[in-house]
């Protein structure tokens, strides 16, 4: 002792909600954010999972925003509707998962469009089939020409319009009120040289893609025109976001050159001036997936040409937010000076002789590491100025993946004392390892996961079998990721102790099958609380709701435990969970048990 008790509200409401729409349309390569209110809870106790169309898991960030607020921010790069399953200490959120429903409007294509006559029809095509879903709005010089959709099917439809006047007609496309890019425009082109040295003409492109060069010699065209240049621009490659990487596991990113132009896209990854094997997956639409498995513990070099042009690769590690920085609480104005990508001088100038205080947040979290300091006096340095300051918080050193590993094979991970299991592949049909909280104790109702670690390169099979306390199966999911580790889940239906046999290449990894405890805190009920003086007995009634089997017939029952407690008899609570707690209670004095039905 002492112990502490977290109390917890019992009003009515809900103790946590999103906020705004649970669905919304959100564009390609875009922050997606969703905000949700948990009065009580911090960001740790918020876990959100991001599951893309293609079921691959996103990478996403909870920040909190304080008065219970808490943003949930992810980059999605696929057209499609994105499943986020949100948690709030193991609760998962009410009303079911957010949807994000992307869209990409520069996948919506315009074709057949050609020239027309005063009073005839012109019609063109718009193919939105691979732009998601979304609102498409189409206009002709601003809405001033009536024009006729039909919808042919799968995302295409049909346009027809009737032109009245001899002029130029602008068709404007918006989808979810994006302008759609449209045809190209004429680009002024500059000639120069003569009949005996031979002409030159110069033209800038001001967007990627074909452009037809039509050439007149005399008013007649040369031989083989129109041509055809090919525009593109380098920098309009994007490399998605770079996660941590981890020595003998698969490294992923995406790079997406949809909007760079035709070319010729290079990708090399080398660690210590050697190139390591890399494979690159086309997605479709330009897009790639890049793998590499890194084999030590260094800094790894991406390096991306188009069209043998270098490609920026994205290298920032604190990921999109707001950095705060104040002097004194803000009584002191600062300013900030970019002095390159992700890079920033902070200047202020103290009008007195005191102590200045300088804070600095990033999503409102104290920021460690390397800070510069320079002091002036009359525009120039004091004596040691800049000083160097190294700030550190050890409460945010954080150690994850820490995986098994078979005998033999080196394992890389950081901070100590941590577990890690070891395995003989030699002595074993099996070399799988499984952990997680799905193994050990899981509250009714709630879904219970765990991991397995099959801790091989070869081809293998992972499954998993659980029985509940009668005998009957329970559903378990396995579903492979691109780590190469396996995620498996099940919902418990009853209470009472369930088996989870884990296997591998139908062999069990495990000797004995894991026991797993199922529990049901709302099923405690404590009443009969009675006002007692200081140094007198108190007693009051724990009512338990449960069911047991009698001839294969489940009976409900009521079990009334009065427990008489004492001065200096220790009462201990063996298990809690958000501020409820269950039996069993460690008393040395005697309880007195009375159940009906018998049971």
């Amino acid at each position: 002792s002492p112990w502490t008790v977290l109390v917890m509200s019992g009003g009515p409401g809900p103790k946590m909600a999103a906020l705004g729409e649970a669905v919304k349309l959100v564009p390609v390569d875009m922050t997606c954010s969703f905000k949700i209110s948990a009065v009580g809870f911090s960001a740790e106790d918020i876990s959100a999972t991001v599951l893309s169309p293609s079921k691959r898991i996103l990478q996403s960030s909870v920040i909190g925003e304080g008065n219970g607020l808490f943003r949930i921010e992810f980059i999605p790069t696929d057209v499609g509707s994105h499943v986020v399953e949100v948690s709030v200490a193991g609760d998962k959120l009410p009303g079911g998962p957010l949807v994000a429903k992307v869209y990409n409007s520069a996948l919506i294509r315009v074709t057949d469009v050609a020239s027309g006559v005063v009073g005839q029809p012109c019609q063109f095509r718009v193919d939105a089939s691979q732009a998601g879903e979304g609102q498409l709005e189409i206009s002709i010089n601003e809405g001033e020409v009536p024009n006729h959709v039909t919808v042919v099917g799968g995302g295409r439809c049909l346009v027809n319009f009737t032109p009245e006047q001899n002029k130029p007609h602008l068709i404007d496309i918006k989808f979810n009120g994006e302008t759609v890019p449209g045809p190209h425009h004429e680009l002024p082109v500059q000639v120069t040289g003569n009949v005996m040295s031979g002409f030159t003409g110069e033209f800038t492109p001001r967007s990627v893609g074909p452009h037809q060069i039509s050439v007149l010699y005399n008013g007649q065209p040369v031989q083989g025109t129109p041509f055809t240049a090919k525009a593109y621009d380098a920098s309009k490659v994007y490399v998605g976001p770079l996660p941590h990487g981890h020595v003998g596991s698969p490294f992923q990113f995406t790079v997406d050159a949809s909007q760079s132009g035709e070319g010729n896209l290079e990708i090399t990854i080398s660690a210590r001036g050697i190139n390591i094997p890399t494979q690159v997956q086309p997605q479709g639409n330009a897009r790639f997936l890049v793998s590499f498995v890194p084999l030590e513990p260094t800094q790894h070099i991406i390096s991306i040409h188009f069209n043998q042009e270098s490609v920026p690769v994205e290298t920032s590690q604190a990921g999109p937010g707001n950095l705060e920085v104040t002097v004194n609480g803000g009584r002191v104005g600062t300013t900030a000076h970019t002095q390159g990508p992700h890079t920033y001088a902070i200047s202020f100038t103290p009008r007195q002789a005191i102590v200045h205080t300088v804070d600095l947040k990033f999503n409102g979290n104290n920021v460690p590491g390397d800070h510069s300091i320079e002091v002036k006096l009359n525009n120039g340095h004091i004596e040691g100025s800049p000083f160097l300051l190294k700030a550190y918080d050890a409460t945010k050193v954080k150690v994850t993946d820490i995986n098994s590993g078979p005998v033999g094979k080196p394992v890389y991970f950081s901070s100590s004392p941590l577990r890690c299991e070891v395995v003989d592949p030699s002595s074993n049909k099996t070399t799988a390892t499984a952990r997680g909280e799905g193994l050990n104790s899981v509250i009714l109702g709630t879904v219970a996961y765990f991991e397995v670690n099959p801790h091989t390169s070869e081809p293998t099979t992972v499954d998993a079998v659980v029985t509940g306390p009668n005998g009957k199966r329970v559903l378990c999911h396995v579903e492979k990721l691109e780590s190469g580790l396996y995620r498996c889940h099940y919902q418990p239906t009853e209470v009472g102790p369930h088996s989870v046999i884990v296997t591998q290449k139908s062999h069990p990894i495990t000797k004995q099958p894991f026991t797993v405890q199922v529990f049901n805190p709302a099923a405690v009920r404590v009443h009969d609380m009675s006002e007692v003086e200081v140094g007198n007995m108190a007693t009051f009634k724990s009512t338990l709701v449960c069911s047991c089997s009698i001839l294969s017939t489940d009976v409900p029952i009521s079990l009334e435990i009065a427990l008489k407690v004492v001065p200096g008899v220790p009462c201990r609570l063996m298990e809690s969970f958000i501020g409820h707690f269950c039996s069993p209670f460690d008393l040395t004095e005697s309880i007195e048990v009375q159940s009906r039905n018998n049971c």
